[in-house]
């Protein structure tokens, strides 16, 4: 089954009246160039562009002589497919449905204060005891690069939501990768390893040690993306493909052990990857046990589900980074909401199903200027990077856009995804703006 990349439309009411010396107005962005690019370790750099196709409002007042201050309101972003990774929600609003406001930024009309943004963020800078002591923290390693703390969050704590900075496991109870209860069969057959138990067939083991490692799940996600062919793991590729189904059962394989396992003498369990509330979810001799879990009700639970230990993550920002501005050149903020899910449920995408990563609503910077951005301890391994990347966009005159006109106002911005199920992301988007035709044409 090939799995999709989706980003929801968010309903947006634009203001219908602004002071008069306000003006707002509409980017249309309509596949390449503008673009979205993931870069991680499994693809040993950045993968193939992909183009991508929505609106935004652009609002800008003038702030003196020569100079406005601007913001950027999402309106929508249309489906984008990319094969074995999942499904990305993109929202203009918070989880009880508010439209995230966001800080105004400069436009220079007639060039000046230097707009290029430099970003550097770490999976890991030591542990942590909380979201505020991971905060502490990361001020002072941002301090030390001559950066400010972007944002910043402590694993196996929830940030936002109803428990705040308390412990968690998961972002959701029931999540694909993090189950409060899961049907498991017990057999009666004398056992002291899990090599007693009769086999049974692992789903995302290739090497048949009865495991699933890190490098098997990057394997699975190459099969599906066509880069490697199904005879390198032909417990996750049976019928010889890979679809989403097979990598979720494989990543919870990976998490929990593989399904033919020895718990006690005489006790072998054969478990499986359906999710359950009480036994009478389960099939047939199956029994529903499991504990449950701690989870972050209008939050997320920084890091992965079922970390095993809480370190400290740290985004770090300039954004008056390079030279002076150009004439024209901006930079505004766009408030988002990105959730990415392992795939959607029958009752369609994006429903807070098989949530893989979920991102505190954010303020996303963008610009015309030069946006560099990098990952540093990558995957919590000290020395390992993701990037540099380095993208440029391009200005707007202000009298162009003072006649309503946005076409060859050129956007970027660079997002970082941590603790994904194919790893740490360094996320480009680059958005190309054109003007819409008047209504009626």
């Amino acid at each position: 089954m090939q799995m999709r990349l989706w980003a929801v439309v968010a309903c947006v009411v634009f203001p219908l009246a602004l002071a008069s010396a306000a003006r707002a107005e509409p980017c249309e962005f309509d596949g390449l160039p503008s673009s979205l690019t993931l870069c991680a370790d499994i693809f040993s750099g950045c993968a193939t562009a992909l183009p991508i196709k929505g609106a935004m409002q652009v609002n800008c007042t003038d702030s003196g002589p020569g100079a406005k201050n601007c913001s950027c309101q999402l309106g929508s972003f249309d489906p984008v497919t990319l094969p074995g990774i999942g499904v990305v929600c993109v929202s203009a609003t918070d989880l009880e449905g508010n439209i995230i406001q966001c800080e105004d930024r400069p436009y220079e009309c007639n060039g000046g204060a230097p707009l290029g943004i430099d970003l550097e963020t770490s999976a890991t800078i030591g542990s942590c005891t909380g979201n505020e002591d991971c905060a502490g923290k990361c001020d002072a390693y941002c301090a030390n690069l001559t950066k400010t703390r972007f944002n910043s969050g402590c694993d196996l704590f929830c940030q936002g939501g109803e428990r705040n900075d308390m412990p968690c496991q998961c972002d959701t109870k029931g999540a694909s990768t993090c189950p409060i209860r899961r049907c498991e069969l017990m057999r009666t057959q004398e056992c002291k390893v899990d090599a007693d138990c009769p086999p049974v067939t692992c789903v995302g083991d290739c090497n048949d040690d009865d495991a699933v490692q890190m490098n098997e799940l990057i394997t699975g996600v190459s099969i599906a993306l066509g880069q490697k062919l199904p005879d390198k793991c032909t417990s996750l590729s049976q019928g010889g493909q890979v679809g989403i189904d097979d990598l979720i059962t494989a990543v919870n394989n990976a998490l929990d052990r593989c399904p033919s396992s020895c718990k006690g003498p005489g006790k072998c369990s054969v478990t499986t990857s359906r999710n359950c509330q009480t036994n009478g979810d389960c099939p047939g001799a199956e029994a529903c046990i499991g504990q449950e879990v701690l989870d972050c009700p209008l939050g997320q639970c920084v890091g992965k589900d079922l970390e095993q230990r809480s370190d400290c993550q740290c985004w770090c920002i300039n954004e008056a980074d390079g030279p002076p501005a150009e004439a024209g050149a901006m930079q505004c903020q766009l408030g988002v909401r990105i959730v990415v899910e392992a795939a959607s449920s029958p009752s369609g995408y994006c429903d807070g199903n098989g949530v893989l990563v979920r991102l505190p609503p954010l303020c996303a910077p963008l610009t015309s200027e030069v946006y560099k951005a990098i990952i540093v301890n990558a995957n919590e391994q000290i020395g390992s990077t993701i990037g540099p990347v380095t993208q440029t966009g391009a200005g707007l005159e202000c009298p162009t856009f003072d006649t309503g006109v946005t076409t060859g106002l050129n956007l970027v911005t660079n997002l970082v995804f941590f603790d994904s199920t194919i790893g740490d992301l360094l996320t480009k988007l680059n958005i190309h703006c054109t003007t819409p035709p008047p209504a009626g044409q």
